[in-house]
């Protein structure tokens, strides 16, 4: 059987293909009530929308539709006076006025459907309305609001992550581009397994805070990219509007056919908003939270030089991202996007990065934003800042173009959409080769124990460095236990978790050898050893004691507990020893 081949391509066609069969529901009365302010907007954000142009075809919809509704009324008054001489058997007259007017309604039925389609492209095109707190301007307004982090750290030679990608043997670019093109690569070996354990890592802050994974399609509509709020934008002069190049996936041999365009999505957020598209959701079952991992594809033409090197700018990539759907209360929206942020910053900071947050002035906010927060982390093969993550409110931006509404006791309303970067995979390990490498060429990676084990980032250099483990100082275990999973990787011996295997038939054996141990002593007392016995040794091994001297502590400690049941009245045992041992458990999980 043969398969139809997909043809993938970068387009810059016409952009009503593009926003096909979407029809927004904008409210025009307001969007003209409010003109000074629309018109200030667009500038601001530098939008290729023209708010004088649709005022001028509203105003010429009204004059042809007066018109129309007049020669309409002429031509029910000829149709009645033509009833009239029928019946009274006169002569038809004025047949020729007749036929005019119907030809004249047919010509400003056609204008008007056309100044239709102009308004309804004209009104897409109008940016969201802008934050009050938003500063006014292009990049060099950007608000820094914080910046959290490990101090920056000063190295005599830095290598940047290219050079030490290459050293590692976990990147390899030359391939990329000769398999695909430039800004193409592969990751390999310990490099393939560092993303995955930075996508899992991501996947798990997010869940923990009510987040629902999902896994969306790659390929989409290409409607959905507009109504999303992905449009041309003017570069400099407004009168040069910028098209918006896409990445187009089309069947072999069916590019000319009346199907829909299919596009590589560019970010996550585009099918997580299209899976709503058309939606009436029920009060109740808002907020929903997704956190999406997806591949991204972005042409990122017109972008050149140091800051685009290696990978930092590539055409494809992993990202984890999140999005939501609220109500439409603008507060609770303000509310959201900093607990978006929050997120951003607690994977971020979990990985030992310094960044600083920044609130994007009017010309980096793009159509759909209201408000948006870029995080940068520091590079130092750069020595400057780099896009890290991204955060916006999107207000009802999105869901009047994608009519995805919600039902209330009030009424109907268009639900708000918001959306942020949980990780953007390529940028991370970016940061971390440059942040976390050591003089001798080797690189120390954060870790959390539940996420980030050992065997995913032992990275060996073939050229005699080698990659440590370094764990933060915080680690707990984050996984929901409806998400939770073993894995099946193979994993270094605990030299503490023996002890219970140890001690416990030492110190057991001593009960039993006395008559008086019934069964009810003998279970509370295997409870109490097993978590208690766990707990020295991890006791003796925060004091960076070598591993032998904590597992042998243990064993003693065990060992010394099981004589004491010689001492100890029955009852005594009984009561108290549960308690303890759960305690003890607690404690070590807690450790």
């Amino acid at each position: 059987m043969q398969l139809s081949r997909f043809v993938f391509s970068i387009s810059r066609r016409h952009y009503g293909r593009i926003r096909e069969e979407l029809s927004p529901i904008l409210d025009l009365k307001s969007i003209l009530a409010d003109e000074p302010y629309h018109i200030a907007n667009c500038a601001n954000r530098r939008s290729s929308a023209s708010m004088p142009r649709l005022t001028a075809l509203y105003s010429n919809y009204r004059h042809l539709s007066s018109d129309l509704h007049k020669r309409r009324h002429l031509r029910k008054q000829l149709a009645a006076e033509f009833v009239k001489a029928a019946e009274m058997g006169e002569a038809l007259q004025s047949v020729e006025d007749a036929q005019l007017v119907k030809e004249q309604i047919g010509v400003l039925e056609g204008q008007l459907s056309e100044i239709e389609s102009q308004m309804r492209e004209e009104m897409t095109m109008l940016p969201n309305r802008t934050h009050p707190m938003a500063p006014i301007g292009g990049t060099e307004q950007n608000e820094v609001t914080g910046t959290f982090g490990p101090a920056i750290s000063e190295m005599p030679s830095i290598m940047d992550h290219v050079e030490l990608g290459k050293r590692l043997n976990i990147v390899d670019f030359e391939a990329g581009a000769r398999t695909s093109g430039s800004s193409f690569y592969f990751l390999k070996g310990q490099g393939a397994l560092l993303e995955n354990a930075l996508i899992q890592y991501a996947l798990t802050i997010a869940i923990k805070h009510g987040f629902t994974p999902i896994l969306p399609p790659d390929i989409v509509n290409s409607k959905f990219i507009a109504a999303c709020g992905f449009l041309p934008r003017t570069d400099g002069a407004r009168s040069k509007a910028r098209e918006l190049p896409v990445y187009t996936a089309e069947i072999d041999g069916d590019q000319e056919s009346d199907s829909p365009l299919k596009v590589l999505a560019a970010t996550g957020e585009i099918p997580l908003a299209a899976y709503y598209s058309g939606e009436m959701l029920a009060e109740k079952e808002l907020p929903c939270k997704w956190v999406a991992v997806s591949h991204c594809f972005r042409p990122e033409t017109g972008h050149h030089g140091v800051e685009s090197r290696g990978l930092y700018r590539v055409h494809q990539f992993t990202k984890v991202e999140l999005f939501v759907i609220k109500d439409a209360d603008p507060a609770t929206s303000d509310s959201t996007l900093q607990d978006i942020v929050a997120i951003q910053r607690e994977i971020l900071d979990g990985l030992g990065l310094h960044c600083r947050i920044l609130n994007m002035a009017t010309a980096e906010l793009g159509a759909s934003a209201y408000q948006k927060y870029d995080i940068e982390g520091y590079f130092p093969g750069r020595l400057g800042w780099g896009e890290l993550t991204s955060a916006s409110n999107c207000t009802d931006y999105q869901s009047r173009r994608l009519g995805l509404r919600y039902r209330t006791d009030g009424g109907v309303k268009f639900a708000h959409t918001l959306n942020g970067t949980a990780c953007a995979v390529p940028r991370i390990i970016q940061a971390i080769l440059e942040n976390h490498q050591q003089l001798d060429g080797t690189v120390k990676l954060p870790k959390d124990r539940h996420t980030m084990e050992a065997n995913y980032l032992e990275v060996v250099n073939q050229e005699g460095g080698s990659v440590d483990i370094e764990e933060t100082a915080e680690s707990s275990d984050l996984t929901p236990p409806q998400y939770s999973y073993e894995t099946t990787l193979p994993l270094p011996i605990d030299l503490l978790s023996l002890i219970p295997y140890i001690a416990l038939p030492l110190a057991l054996t001593l009960l039993v050898l006395e008559h008086r141990c019934d069964l009810v002593r003998f279970h509370a007392w295997q409870a109490f050893l097993l978590h208690f016995t766990l707990l020295v040794g991890q006791f003796v091994a925060s004091f960076w004691w070598p591993v032998w001297w904590a597992t042998l502590a243990g064993i003693l400690v065990g060992l010394y507990l099981g004589v004491l049941a010689y001492q100890m009245a029955p009852a005594l045992q009984v009561l108290y020893l549960p308690v303890f041992g759960a305690i003890a458990a607690e404690w070590v999980r807690s450790e």
